[in-house]
């Protein structure tokens, strides 16, 4: 090919050949400049569709533009050939550059920053280059960065190929496909390894893979053959040893195996190198979250969550103080925007939680888009009062207020308390470590989360409520076991793991939401339903004085940064709604109550209709209790821990539930249903499990499986209770399968399973998932319970919070009927949650009994009014 001239380009030399083509320097006559011309292989310019993609991919790519990427000029045909017109870039490969051996780490940061910035602003238009190595990135002799041949694998795939794979170390093949592999082995992510589909995540694996080989100068999987490096991808130790600590955080994120736990952004990986160039040391470890536990939820449902505290404040001395109260959907906190202009706050629209937002003073709200699954008081303000931070689908997210846009900031462990952003960019919000609670840390862009607490031992509570203080580096947050003992509030710092111990509340909020906030010259929390100011010199970390009182009546309260604090009143009766659980007929009239301690979380009733046990939130701690028919309460479990999920068995005789006795995890237990004896543990584990169902025979215990570190799934799983007795998997998938319920025959269970877009109701035979599967819903569903009588009708909640029923009519094949709205149910817990029981039906189907927040007319969760003091320090004053 050299000295042939191809339209305007004449060949001057021959650069390199790779299973993607050969490479050839020519000169560019009409413009007078140096390319590089990649022609196609042969194979692939003969298939005109493929050719046709091709060009459709070219023209994405050619739209990039960045310093660290080389540029597409353009996709010509001449004389029977197909070549890429690039961008010719001078200097030496990074694989060249390796083999003179490990490069030194201030050097490789600057190397690896311009790779990430490059990746970064390719991910961001949905380009991922999914061949990335170090003989794709070159170093120009002034030291600038160029990553070649971005997204040109995607570009060379077919919707059907039959490419030779012998081109190795380079293996080119359709990477959307199932089976079939694409990349080069020893830089392969593990999913790519195994042919399946990809994203950007598989360019944060291989960008691990680069960053090691670059600071030792070592291969981080190597093998004979194609096959034994492929093997080394997906089985072999990731050993980085070899690797200087400054970097090790950022490796471990890079090379998680599971793409679900790897590094999120690789935009993260670039500020990630910048702190370590700047600080010079790095942790050796970097401690991922995980999934949110039942544990942790059963603490937390007893507290009524509350808002984010918000600092700088600034008020004009002589403005008085002004106090009005407003009507405002919903009975969550309200948050004050930084400026003081808006509040911000969730409430249920046809059973899903939004976030709504309205100026103060303002009677009209609107509700922000996209954030129709928002937790209840998990609701935080960014400083330039744009965007919302908030909890949901076990995730942390951001929305901006005035386009609705939402991002995802984290997934994994998100405690549902409000958390804190400052102007730096750094989010901080509760979550659980197998250390223990902590407060993490994490970049509003999103990306990988790193503690900046001490875990907090057992027994001591749960770290809640982070809070910048002015400066933006170090926090105030807070730990507290059950209501009536001692809140003690922590300084933090972004600088250092250590806190220190500020102050001690007694008898911290009993009766609702535990928070402090921080306001230049006062530290603010609320303490028998009392709203207190009391001075904190923020320099030297010291309180002084006795706490003011600023209001009354107050259950959840937040501030901004101009001395403005907005609270919710309570329920005019003064006690928390949900005491009650109602009797409902098929129409969603009341026919009946049961009061009971306090709200429950999930109930059942027994077989004869005549008791019905709940786990209820007495003092912020989940206990397990049995009402009878008078609606007299009999403790069956009330330790300092957490005990819920609790579930008759057949005879009903026993109480079967979920606990924690030694750490996080919730194991299996149970107890007689009178209380008298010692609780028998039934599976101990070093994950969390919870009972969910017995077999009618009572032979088999179905409960829900979760691992620890795994933060979006759970399984079901069965326990015999003869034979070897030991536990084994009934249904194990990559997703959600929770709310397992056996029909009364022991043929059949229902479950819900978020598979798709949203939780759906499914039936499989029983004991033997496989026999037989049937969807029940399209419209989505939870909380599948069978009519006990004879099974002939299943029952659920759609996503909207209507009672469903399905006829189940048994035969030679069971023929599942079309699903039917009841009535509304009137729920306390308005939002689908996979994690409570909300509801239980009579055995005949007639009646149901609901945990519900209003009596008889079953509406929806009454408003709570907000309370609005503009200039509250001047209530100090009086």
């Amino acid at each position: 090919m050299i000295g042939r001239t191809l339209a305007q380009y004449e060949i001057t030399s021959h650069l390199g050949s790779g299973g993607m083509g050969e490479v050839y320097q020519a000169s560019d006559s009409r413009l007078g400049r140096s390319v590089a011309i990649k022609f196609l292989p042969e194979a692939f310019a003969k298939d005109a569709d493929r050719v046709a993609r091709f060009q459709r991919e070219a023209r994405v790519l050619a739209a990039l533009n960045h310093p660290n990427i080389a540029s597409i000029h353009g996709l010509e045909e001449c004389a029977g050939h197909h070549f890429l017109v690039m961008e010719l870039v001078p200097g030496e490969t990074l694989a060249d550059r390796i083999q003179k051996g490990p490069v030194p780490v201030d050097e490789a940061v600057l190397i690896a920053r311009q790779i990430a910035e490059a990746l970064d602003s390719a991910h961001e238009k949905g380009i991922v280059h999914r061949d990335l190595k170090p003989a794709n990135i070159k170093i120009t002799p002034e030291g600038q960065v160029k990553v070649l041949d971005f997204g040109l694998a995607k570009a060379y795939e077919a919707e059907s190929s039959e490419l030779n794979l012998s081109n190795s170390p380079t293996i080119s093949r359709t990477a959307t496909q199932h089976g079939v592999i694409l990349g080069t082995a020893a830089y392969m992510s593990p999913e790519q390894a195994r042919g399946k589909s990809v994203d950007r995540r598989a360019d944060i694996w291989a960008f691990g893979v680069v960053l090691y080989e670059l600071v030792s100068g070592k291969r981080l999987f190597e093998g004979e053959t194609v096959s034994d490096t492929l093997a080394a991808v997906l089985e072999r130790e990731v050993r980085i040893d070899a690797a200087p600590a400054t970097v090790q955080p950022l490796l471990r994120a890079c090379l998680e195996r599971d793409p679900r736990k790897r590094l999120r952004d690789i935009g993260d990986a670039a500020r990630l190198l910048d702190l370590n160039v700047a600080d010079s040391v790095a942790p050796a470890t970097r401690r991922r979250s995980t999934w949110l536990l039942p544990t942790a939820l059963g603490l937390l449902l007893a507290a009524a969550l509350v808002p984010a505290a918000l600092y700088l404040l600034s008020r004009p001395e002589a403005a008085p103080e002004i106090r009005f109260e407003s009507q405002a959907a919903g009975s969550d906190t309200p948050f004050v925007s930084p400026d003081g202009t808006r509040i911000a706050y969730t409430a249920p629209v046809e059973g899903k939680n939004f976030i709504w937002v309205r100026p103060i003073g303002s009677l009209t709200a609107k509700p922000v888009g996209g954030t129709e699954n928002a937790e209840n008081n998990s609701l935080f303000w960014s400083p330039d009062n744009r965007n919302l931070g908030f909890a949901a689908e076990a995730k942390l997210k951001k929305v901006d207020v005035t386009s609705g846009v939402v991002q995802t900031i984290f997934e994994g462990v998100v405690l549902t308390t409000s958390g804190t952003w400052n102007t730096d960019g750094d989010v901080l919000f509760a979550s659980l470590t197998k250390e223990g609670p902590s407060i993490m840390r994490v970049a509003s862009s999103g990306g990988m989360a790193t503690p900046v607490t001490p875990p907090i031992k057992a027994g001591e509570g749960v770290a809640l409520f982070p809070q910048f203080l002015p400066d933006g580096r170090r926090f105030l947050y807070h730990t507290i076991t059950t209501p009536g003992a001692t809140g003690v509030v922590y300084v933090g710092s972004l600088d250092s793991r250590t806190s220190t111990r500020l102050m001690e509340i007694p008898n911290f909020s009993p009766t609702g939401n535990s928070l402090v906030h921080s306001v230049p010259g006062y530290v603010l929390f609320s303490r028998d339903r009392k709203l207190f100011a009391q001075p904190f010199d923020e320099q030297s970390l010291t309180i002084s004085g006795n706490p003011m009182p600023i209001s009354e009546n107050v259950i959840q309260f937040s501030s901004s940064d101009n001395g403005t604090v907005v609270y919710r009143l309570p329920p005019k009766d003064a006690a928390p709604s949900g005491r009650t659980l109602f009797w409902l007929d098929r129409e969603g009239k009341t026919v009946g109550q049961i009061p009971i301690p306090s709200p429950a979380g999930s109930i059942e009733l027994s077989r004869d209709d005549q008791r019905v046990v709940i786990d209820s939130n007495v003092q912020q701690n989940s206990d397990v209790w049995v009402i009878d028919s008078r609606g007299v309460p009999q403790a069956i479990a009330n330790s300092a821990g957490f005990e819920g999920y609790p579930i008759w068995n057949p005879a009903g005789s026993h109480i079967t539930y979920g606990a924690n006795r030694k750490a996080l995890n919730t194991n299996i237990y149970q107890k007689a249903a009178n209380a008298v004896g010692a609780e028998e543990p039934l599976f101990p584990s070093p994950d969390v499990t919870f009972p969910r169902d017995w077999s009618p025979d009572g032979n088999a215990l179905v409960f829900e499986f979760f691992k620890i570190a795994d933060p979006t799934n759970s399984d079901i799983w069965m326990l015999p209770m003869s034979g070897d007795k030991k536990p084994r998997v009934f249904l194990e998938t990559p997703r959600r399968e929770t709310q397992p319920q056996i029909s009364p025959d022991g043929q059949y269970i229902a479950y819900a399973t978020n598979a798709s877009d949203r939780y759906q109701i499914v039936v499989r035979t029983f004991p033997d998932p496989d026999k037989g599967q049937w969807t029940i819903t399209s419209a989505g569903g939870v909380e599948p319970r069978w009519r006990r009588k004879d099974g002939g009708e299943l029952f659920y909640l759609s996503l909207d919070g209507k009672m469903m029923a399905v006829d189940m009519p048994r035969g030679p094949a069971l023929v599942p009927g079309v699903p039917k709205a009841l009535f509304t149910a009137p729920t306390l817990y308005a939002q689908p949650t996979p994690l409570l029981r909300r509801y239980d039906v009579t055995a005949d189907g007639q009646r149901f009994l609901v945990s519900a927040i209003t009596a008889p007319s079953g509406e929806q969760a009454s408003s709570l009014p907000i309370i609005t003091i503009i200039n509250w320090t001047r209530a100090l004053k009086k």
